[in-house]
């Protein structure tokens, strides 16, 4: 966040919970922190409506967490490609995950390998553990 520019947009899901209304306290906190809390906005909605209305090609870095269900984060993963520009850059967390609350829930990982497989031409892995980083090389 050091560029003049750089900008980081942030979706919180609707749905509120005691421990959830406590991760965006500290978060906030830590944006506090950097200094740079006016370039940091928080789109309050649901992620897949909120990313079926930001600008095609405009984001450089993607970062998917927390998602519930893995056919959740296949669909956010998905609408988040259009937004990349090429050369962006996206990350998935929990991929390392080995628990489901329920066997139609799935892993993040099942999602996450189904994303690649489908986009592995138009994408490079560069990093792969308990995370993801993938970057788009085309359309």
């Amino acid at each position: 966040m050091l560029h003049e520019t750089a900008r980081l947009d942030c979706i919180q899901h609707v749905e509120t919970s005691a421990n959830r209304q406590t991760l965006l306290e500290q978060f906030e906190a830590n944006i506090v922190r950097t200094g740079s809390a006016e370039k940091v906005q928080t789109i309050a909605g649901v992620p897949r409506d909120v990313l079926r209305s930001q600008p095609y090609r405009s984001y450089q870095l993607i970062f998917v967490g927390g998602v519930a269900t893995a056919s959740e984060l296949l669909e956010i993963a998905v609408l988040s490609w259009g937004l990349l520009t090429i050369g962006g850059m996206i990350a998935f967390a929990d991929y390392g995950l080995n628990t489901a609350s329920s066997i139609t829930q799935m892993l993040p990982k099942s999602a996450i390998d189904a994303f690649t497989n489908l986009f592995g031409s138009k994408l490079k892995r560069l990093y792969q553990g308990n995370e993801v980083l993938l970057e788009k090389l085309a359309d």
